[in-house]
């Protein structure tokens, strides 16, 4: 029997489980238990308590409770990065800005390059699809440095192989423009990987597994390009920065679409902004996991309210949602009625 789980009796949630300081606990309840734990790990607690796909439960030998598609339906917001130099002094290099002068700067006077915002400074949205032109497909952050090999490797989780195709720009001065695909097709999944609440689920995430995410990516890698040709990053001596990567030149020419689908499939990075395993919706629809006041179909007393309720992902961050997830919940367990909408005062 798994450990660490909402304790369910008769279909009714009367309890929890959790592990303080290594040693498993318990505690009753008497009205309800609201899950918020996200998108990655309330989909892996419902598991362990049963509620989840009967053949995956069945594989771990957890008795299943209700069958339901829990961990389906993985979202996330995955972007490509624009790499700018300019000649101008307008923006910094990566060696300015981590240099121990600018550090002694900031900590003596609270002045310097450290003391401005830093990382993302602006932010548009851009509709790149031809179909739907008044839709926004993706997100720019601009960001106000080039992130060097160490950057892309410690603060973004890029394979040390990988990342080291970003060395050599540390006296380069630039910027970035940061592509966020809003709306991926491409959905994955969160499941088991053992009963033990301790380890963690295994993530498949399936980026980029539906050809129109690569395709959307690649309009943004045009889209980017065009950016120096207009009359304020000319001024500025802006540049297209770009450093043909080999593998993908053994099977395109460089610059060609196929050549920015094979660099796109390598560089891709992820945004963390997880979201659609515990699905809402209608009570009869089989894709959904909790119904519209959030409550986990099949069970008495049990809601989830977190990002993995969504049912799709949000064309922007997930914080402002979950925060008005977490208090319409609220609203909805206290019983408060939403307002009247003006037009029908």
């Amino acid at each position: 029997m798994a450990k660490g789980v909402v304790v369910i009796k008769n279909k009714k949630a009367v309890g929890v489980e959790f592990y303080h300081k290594g040693t498993l606990k318990s505690v009753s309840v008497n009205k309800e238990i609201i899950l918020s734990a996200g998108a990655l790990s309330s989909p892996q607690i419902l598991m362990l308590s049963g509620i989840g796909p009967k053949e995956h439960l069945k594989s771990h030998g957890i008795p299943v409770v209700v069958d339901l598609p829990v961990g389906d339906n993985l979202q996330d917001h995955i972007c490509f990065l624009s790499y700018y130099k300019t000649k101008e002094l307008v923006f910094n290099s990566p060696n300015k800005t981590d240099s121990l002068w600018t550090l002694a700067q900031y900590l003596t006077t609270k002045s310097g390059l450290l003391a401005t915002p830093g990382g993302i400074e602006s932010i548009a949205f851009i509709s790149t699809d031809p179909k739907r032109p008044e839709y926004p497909d993706l997100e720019i952050h601009g960001e106000d440095m080039l992130f060097n090999e160490d950057a892309i490797e410690g603060e973004l989780g890029v394979d040390p192989k990988y990342a080291k195709y970003y060395s050599g720009i540390n006296d380069i001065n630039g910027f970035i423009l940061s592509f966020n695909l809003l709306r991926p097709k491409s959905h994955g999944s969160v499941r088991l990987n053992s009963t033990d609440a301790m380890q963690h689920p295994i993530i498949d995430p399936r980026y980029l597994e539906n050809k129109e995410d690569v395709e959307s990516l690649l309009r943004g890698v045009r889209f980017s390009q065009k950016l120096t040709e207009t009359k304020t990053f000319k001024s500025q001596g802006t540049e297209f920065f770009h450093k043909p990567f080999s593998p993908c030149l053994e099977k395109s020419k460089f610059d060609s679409d196929e050549y920015w689908r094979c660099y796109i499939r390598y560089f891709t990075l992820v945004i963390f902004h997880s979201t659609g395993t515990c699905k809402m919706g209608r009570t009869e629809d089989p894709t959904t996991v909790v119904d519209p006041q959030l409550r986990v179909k099949g069970i008495h007393g049990l809601r989830v309210a977190d990002a993995s309720i969504m049912p799709s992902i949000v064309s922007g961050n997930t914080n402002a949602p979950c925060i008005m997830i977490g208090e319409k919940a609220a609203d909805m367990i206290l019983g408060i009625k939403p307002p009247t909408p003006l037009s029908d005062m």
